[in-house]
């Protein structure tokens, strides 16, 4: 039986990956869909910052006077109330895998999450799982953003000691 990692976040381009995969592989495949939150943004003010939960300070307050609990924007929500807890972010990752897999209706997927840098993580759930094929989707990025971030499919690419496909 074939087993296929599915590398997905939470655009267009990975479930079009997935559905990919379950199209080339079938039913009878072994899948394992993984998403792999990055949780060091790379500057303060970017949208995955707030999409992941960064702590940003609302108000500066004036001397003596002091903020009573920390400001938390998490998935794009605002808390503030006393007590107010962020999501584990190996759930959330989680999460995302499962309803991408859902989504692609991808039967029994294993729904995989982790954080860190995002090709390393998934070349080692690959290895981890033993999977024949890691599948990744492929967005055409503009040079401008390819000078700050490095797309996760040419990672992969460039470490991978098994079958990739990228999925454009």
């Amino acid at each position: 039986m074939t087993k296929v990692l599915i590398a997905v976040d939470d655009t267009e381009h990975s479930l079009r990956a997935a559905s990919a995969a379950r199209t080339l592989f079938g039913d009878e495949a072994d899948y394992f869909v993984i998403t792999v939150l990055d949780t060091a943004p790379m500057w303060w003010g970017s949208d995955e910052a707030m999409r992941w939960g960064v702590a940003y300070p609302a108000t500066i307050p004036s001397a003596g006077m002091a903020m009573p609990y920390p400001l938390i924007i998490s998935s794009g929500a605002v808390t503030g109330e006393p007590g107010a807890q962020r999501r584990n972010p190996l759930d959330e990752a989680e999460d995302v895998a499962s309803s991408v897999a859902n989504a692609a209706h991808i039967p029994s997927a294993t729904a995989i999450g982790d954080t860190g840098d995002p090709a390393p993580a998934i070349l080692q759930a690959a290895e981890d799982h033993q999977v024949d094929v890691i599948v990744v989707g492929s967005s055409h990025a503009g040079w401008f953003s390819r000078l700050f971030s490095r797309p996760v499919a040419d990672g992969v690419l460039r470490d991978a000691e098994r079958a990739v496909l990228v999925v454009p």
